[in-house]
């Protein structure tokens, strides 16, 4: 199994968030199902099932991505009227955290992301190369702690404090590049 494999199984909450609701824009058929995953999965795919064209996926920031995974057209087409369905998701629940994976491509990082009205900020950043997984934590004074169990052992290294730091620099640490960021309520 993938680590995003470990991950989406770890990271859901204990009761379903999300509320998918799978609608025909023709004829209005609609089936719900409800969704307990807080792991977004950032990729060209998700991108480009959009149902309206938004351009290139790269550099693009976690809220635009937001909005993506929001409203996706799926792969079902409806018996009555022979058009792709279109998924929309609701809140449920407002969840503690919110993951996204974003190893495939380059992401704006930003301190805060919006869904449905509730603001989650960053909390971690986690890279991995080199078959190996380090992390950044930022604390509630926005400082920019850097973790790498290999070489720091069980102490984070206070690295600057989020207002000083250009976002791109976090794209990457040590040579290794962004795989997560990790938002929390």
């Amino acid at each position: 199994a993938s680590a995003l494999d470990v991950w989406s199984e770890f990271m859901q909450c204990n009761k379903p968030c999300f509320q998918i609701s799978k609608r025909c824009t023709k004829c209005g058929e609609e089936t719900l199902h409800y969704n307990a995953q807080t792991l977004w999965d950032c990729g060209a795919g998700i991108w480009n099932n959009y149902p309206t064209k938004l351009g290139s996926f790269k550099s693009k920031s976690i809220q635009q991505w937001v909005k993506v995974f929001m409203t996706q057209r799926c792969s079902r087409v409806c018996p009555c009227s022979g058009t792709r369905v279109r998924s929309y998701t609701l809140l449920n629940i407002p969840p503690p955290f919110l993951i996204f994976y974003v190893s495939e491509v380059e992401v704006k990082i930003t301190a805060t992301v919006k869904m449905f009205n509730h603001s989650y900020n960053l909390l971690g950043l986690i890279y991995y190369g080199g078959f190996h997984f380090t992390s950044r934590i930022i604390d509630c004074d926005n400082n920019v702690w850097y973790h790498d169990g290999m070489t720091t052992g069980r102490t984070c290294i206070k690295e600057h404090n989020m207002a000083d730091i250009d976002p791109k620099e976090l794209l990457k640490v040590k040579g290794k590049n962004i795989y997560a960021l990790v938002f929390s309520k």
